[in-house]
């Protein structure tokens, strides 16, 4: 039951009203009986500033943030952990009101990276990643990866923009990445260990596209997509017939969540606890 001491958390974007952070942030608090509510929030770019500040003012304990405010809230927040400098993007913020502090964090990559190494039972260490795209979550998942210690091969549409990224890790982590061109696409798919879409390509209603054609997916890897609706992409459904081990994006988005709450409550999230939410989240995708 709501009262003066519930603790308030949200998500703000544009548009909101098919986030699933609600349902699943909601289950936990339930299971952990945790006096707190978690409400969507659709903050066009104009209110972003006072969207923040008068979430302060009203005393939330925290945000999550996503499209398309994860690099224009930097500007509004007073203190940014290291992964979010590095990435260059926040996805979480927490209100401190012991430091009168705006925190902001990044758990995308690091939410990526547990999906992986939950469904391999080991770490990234030498694993080649090829990724598809060169946008936020791409940034998240390639920074987070390598650091990691995995290798990185990056292929976008656009193949400037992937440079720009080889560019600012080199300057960053004083590391290097392969970026990929047509040419030598398919070579460099079958050199992979893990293969990774961190594009919007199949999301919902777009379901019949894949990032790729069912002949560029090499035999027995290990294939991701961070799209979470549908639940199996076109992407994924193609891997499985060429026998891929596949991971769905809502157990990114499940991951990720865990840490924001680790942040804000500083809750240990376990494997029990992942499954309440990955259940919440799958049951809202089929009710819709």
């Amino acid at each position: 039951m709501n009262n003066s001491k519930t603790k308030i958390f949200g998500v703000i974007g544009h548009p909101i009203e098919h986030s699933l952070s609600p349902v699943m942030h909601s289950a936990v608090f339930k299971e952990k009986k945790i006096n707190a509510d978690y409400f969507a929030f659709d903050v066009d770019e104009k209110n972003l500033c006072n969207a923040i500040h008068g979430a302060d003012a009203l005393k939330f304990c925290g945000l999550n943030v996503t499209i398309p405010h994860k690099i224009s809230v930097l500007k509004y927040i007073n203190k940014i952990s290291e992964e979010a400098k590095l990435i260059n993007a926040v996805n979480t913020i927490k209100f401190d009101y012991v430091e009168n502090l705006i925190i902001g964090y990044n758990t995308d990559g690091t939410g990526a990276i547990k999906a992986i190494e939950k469904n391999l039972n080991r770490g990234l260490k030498g694993k080649k990643i090829f990724i598809f795209g060169a946008g936020g979550a791409a940034r998240a998942i390639i920074f987070s990866a390598l650091q990691n210690n995995a290798e990185i091969s990056i292929y976008n549409r656009t193949t400037e923009k992937a440079i720009l990224i080889g560019n600012e890790i080199k300057k960053r982590l004083n590391k290097d990445v392969k970026i990929v061109e047509n040419f030598n696409l398919k070579d460099e798919l079958n050199d992979s260990d893990i293969i990774i879409n961190a594009t919007s390509v199949g999301m919902f209603p777009n379901v019949d596209k894949s990032v790729i054609s069912k002949e560029y997916i090499p035999e027995g890897k290990v294939v991701m997509d961070i799209v979470y609706n549908p639940i199996e992409t076109k992407f994924l459904k193609l891997a499985k017939q060429k026998n891929c081990k596949v991971i769905d994006g809502v157990d990114m988005l499940v991951y990720q969540g865990a840490e924001s709450l680790k942040i804000w409550l500083n809750l240990q999230v376990d494997e029990n606890l992942i499954g309440i939410m990955r259940k919440a989240v799958v049951e809202k995708l089929i009710r819709n």
